[in-house]
This record gives structure tokens, sequence and C-alpha cells, in this order.
């Protein structure tokens, strides 16, 4: 953690934490965008951070788009559920099952988390654990 004064207390702690999970999620993000040739305009979400709002609004914040929270904490189940519905015939595709989709939420970006102060910082961790930086997005 970087920029840690005396004055800094646990709330101050957990807003960091939830805010490098959002920054590194937009690192995700645009490393696909950048592998797949197209820009992806809503990001949806579900787990157990998708329940906390302050991660839902900084990550919309960090991405600059739209967030969709998902009506079940875990899709990945009911992602399974819909691809045996495909197989047995309750779905007609994935066409189907996308016109199903509601979020619980959609968060709209109210601000923005400064991306060049993220990667400056990352730029100085580098390093820091030789095993973990080897690794690249």
């Amino acid at each position: 953690m970087l920029g840690l004064t005396r004055g800094s207390g646990r709330p101050h702690i957990t807003r960091a934490v939830l805010e490098g999970v959002a920054h590194r999620g937009t690192d995700l993000v645009e490393a696909a965008e950048a592998d797949i040739g197209q820009h992806i305009p809503v990001l949806r979400i579900d787990g157990g951070m998708s329940q906390n709002p302050t991660f839902v609004q900084a990550l919309a914040n960090a991405s600059g788009r739209p967030v969709e929270v998902s009506r079940h904490v875990e899709a990945t189940t009911v992602g399974a559920a819909y691809l045996a519905g495909i197989a047995v015939g309750v779905w007609g595709g994935f066409d189907d099952i996308a016109a199903a989709w509601s979020p619980a939420a959609r968060v709209e970006p109210s601000g923005t988390l400064d991306r060049g102060v993220w990667a400056t910082a990352v730029e100085r961790a580098r390093g820091w654990i030789p095993d973990l930086s080897a690794l690249d997005f």
C-alpha cells in the first residue's frame, strides 16, 4: 500500500483495496478488448464483491462504463443451468438466454478513478516480488 499516513485507518485501507481490485479488473477488461479488437461497452458482474456498492461504483468509475450486477450472486451456476437448458431444448440458443438477462442493478460511472496514478503505482511496485512481477497481462 502506498500513501498511508498516521491518519489512515481501517476505512481508508478497505476503500484502497476495493479501488485496487476495481483498477485491476479494468486492466483485465482493457487487455481483453485489446485481444479481441472490440470495445466492451457494459460490464456484467457477479460474486460476493458484486454485493458491495462501493466496489461496484469504483469499478464503474475506473472503467468509465456502466456495471450491471447479476441477480444471482453466483451466476456461474446459473450459466451452467442455461447451457444444460440449451442441450435439452429449453432454450433455443444464446440469443434466448441473452434476452432473459435482467440485472439487479445498473451502476453508471459518477466520477473517475485516476488510472494514471494506478499505472504509476503498478510500475513502482513492478519487481518487488520477482515471481509475481514475471506475470504480465
